[in-house]
């Protein structure tokens, strides 16, 4: 066999995965007729678009190109051409892309229209075409004398497959409409993505958007909050079952906390918190944050919930009230202002005690921490919100060469751990290299995890580029993090208020009074928390009483009441500049409330119906 023909056939296994057995018998002219065959479905090029956590220099980008071409040319007959732009230059790079492609096709058009009208006039005859990104020669002899499929080339302008980051860029892009739907793919060529992405992304996604025009990258959901039930304590007090057991404040764990205060002091500290916050469970807070986006920390807009409610559930939805109105959350920190004015948190003589109860937050991979010495209760599971669902997508392009195409390829990154890691992570060998964590699964098989290698300058962040949850780990991360990431998605619930965003319906808030609402929660807070007895933590619910050289206090839930700012973002039915109060009226600027926004949403949602 010529050294020609062993080239022509080494050649040929990396483009098509075709093993040869019986090379030998094949003339060249023969396997040149190969090549051509298995062109019946065009050659295509493709553009992704990337966002990288640095500057990634051309011939690093070139050889991570080359990698991908490697496999997505075998597989998919695709050439993919990457585009590496960093968070500060990427919104605009992609955005300018695409209205060169508007003003390409603009251009395009008018060119027919005068074409069509030549050829009326008789002045020109209609010219053949081809498809942008397509080839109609599927083959060409390369440099080395080799026959191998041909790629077309793509201006610089295309965009196929594209990062997109957060619901707000979603929404601009589906209203400029430059999002393919992608709906009929997961039910065909794709429908593998089913699998790999938590059923609730593409669930919400295609309700929230009206349909799938983005595939969310799969990302660990939210945190729990736990419970730490001291195992030795329970066998003491006899505790065999902790059904029971339902909350930092339910009445078990006030007298578990009590019995251990009174004849166990010296042995263990009765309560530690790793939170630092305020502890009180199925609360939700509503407000904005100093961007105008919609912030879940503490205000004094909010309400506790019913964790029977289901999403969409009639008449079913988050308060929407003060919170220090709400007879839920005061009792939970009554309750947990008595355990500051008991000692329960101890000070500096028993706080290296282990500890009876505690409160935690954070992810599955807490059971390495805790599991064995404490029955680990969850309180609240991780939640799915909107945030989550857009936080970090890929979309294709509604201008793309191939939308079917374009498919399977993010499928690919999204199921396929090899891939995935050279997207992520580079040339193994050159960017990185796998390490042995010598911790094994449940099937005996050695963890591995990701270990770059010195002078590596290709920075790419998980979550940005494709499925975590097939990731190999970083070395000094848990080797075993993605099972309990996946165990974690599992478990995930939904947010009452899925769908919700405080942008709806062309609304606009009034922004100058949510910014003091957001200012005085922030000084509520403090105080708050600064209530270490039951006599402070009246006084700041109640006030007090005007006596001898002391002026009157005005208590937190009378304040609520009356605060000007407070009463405007909870009237859910203030919807003008201008609202009437008896004889009373108030100018509060531009802008509708808070409350207003969440109802008409509620209410287009079929979640709240009023009663005829």
């Amino acid at each position: 066999m010529n050294k020609r023909l062993i080239c022509l056939l080494l050649s040929l296994i990396m483009l098509l995965s075709v093993a040869f057995t019986g090379c030998s018998s094949k003339t060249d002219d023969e396997a040149v007729e190969d090549v051509t065959d298995t062109a019946s479905e065009s050659t295509m090029t493709l553009t992704m678009y990337l966002m990288s956590e640095g500057e990634i220099s051309d011939e690093q980008a070139s050889k991570i190109e080359d990698a991908v071409n490697k496999i997505t040319k075998s597989k998919f007959k695709t050439k993919l051409v990457l585009h590496y732009f960093t968070e500060a230059e990427y919104n605009t790079a992609l955005e300018n892309a695409f209205k060169a492609t508007e003003d390409a096709k603009a251009a395009k058009k008018a060119a027919e229209q005068a074409l069509k009208d030549a050829i009326k006039r008789g002045e020109a005859t209609a010219a053949a075409t081809t498809t942008a990104g397509e080839t109609e020669e599927e083959t060409i002899v390369n440099e080395y004398g080799v026959t191998e499929l041909k790629y077309p080339s793509v201006e610089d302008y295309q965009v196929d497959i594209f990062y997109l980051g957060g619901y707000d860029k979603f929404m601009e892009y589906l209203g400029n409409e430059w999002l393919s739907r992608l709906d009929e793919e997961l039910t065909s060529s794709s429908k593998l993505l089913n699998d790999y992405v938590a059923p609730e992304y593409l669930t919400y996604m295609k309700q929230i958007g009206g349909g799938t025009y983005a595939i969310p990258n799969n990302t660990v959901v939210g945190e729990y909050t736990y419970l730490l039930l001291n195992k030795e304590v329970l066998a003491k007090y006899d505790y065999s079952n902790t059904k029971s057991f339902t909350s930092l404040t339910c009445d078990d764990v006030k007298d578990l906390l009590a019995n251990v205060a009174k004849y166990n002091k010296n042995e263990y500290l009765p309560l530690y918190s790793a939170t630092g916050e305020l502890d009180v469970s199925n609360v939700n807070y509503y407000g904005l944050d100093e961007n105008g986006k919609l912030s879940r920390e503490f205000s004094v807009i909010g309400g506790t919930y019913d964790t029977s409610y289901s999403y969409k559930g009639k008449n079913q939805f988050y308060s929407f009230n003060s919170v220090f109105s709400d007879s839920g959350f005061q009792k939970q920190i009554q309750t947990l202002v008595q355990y500051k004015e008991n000692g329960y948190y101890g000070d500096e003589t028993n706080a290296n005690l282990p500890f009876a109860v505690g409160y935690v937050k954070g992810g599955a991979q807490l059971a390495e921490q805790y599991g064995e010495d404490y029955e680990m209760v969850v309180v609240e599971s991780p939640k799915i919100s909107t945030e989550d669902i857009f936080a970090n997508m890929f979309a294709v392009g509604s201008y793309t060469s191939s939308v079917s195409r374009s498919m399977k390829i993010i499928t690919y990154l999204n199921t396929n751990v090899d891939f995935r890691n050279l997207i992520l992570y580079g040339i193994e060998g050159e960017n990185y290299e796998l390490v042995d964590t010598k911790v094994e699964n449940a099937k005996g098989e050695t963890y591995k995890a990701v270990r770059m290698l010195e002078g590596n300058t290709y920075l790419m962040n998980a979550e940005k580029t494709g499925n975590t949850l097939i990731t190999y780990p970083m070395e000094g991360e848990l080797p075993n993090i993605r099972d309990y990431q996946m165990k974690q998605n599992r478990d995930m619930t939904v947010m009452l208020d899925m769908g919700f965003a405080v942008n709806y319906d062309d609304n606009v808030i009034n922004s100058t009074s949510m910014a003091k609402v957001r200012e005085l929660s922030a000084d509520l807070y403090d105080k708050l928390m600064a209530c270490s007895t039951m006599a402070e933590l009246e006084e700041f619910l109640n006030g007090k009483e005007a006596v001898e050289e002391e002026p009157a206090v005005v208590g937190v839930k009378a304040l609520c009441l009356t605060d000007d700012n407070i009463s405007l973002m909870r009237n859910a039915q203030y919807s003008t500049d201008h609202d009437e109060y008896g004889e009373k009226s108030r100018v509060f600027g531009e802008g509708v409330s808070f409350a207003y926004i969440y109802m008409t949403w509620l209410t287009d949602m079929g979640i709240y119906v009023e009663e005829a």
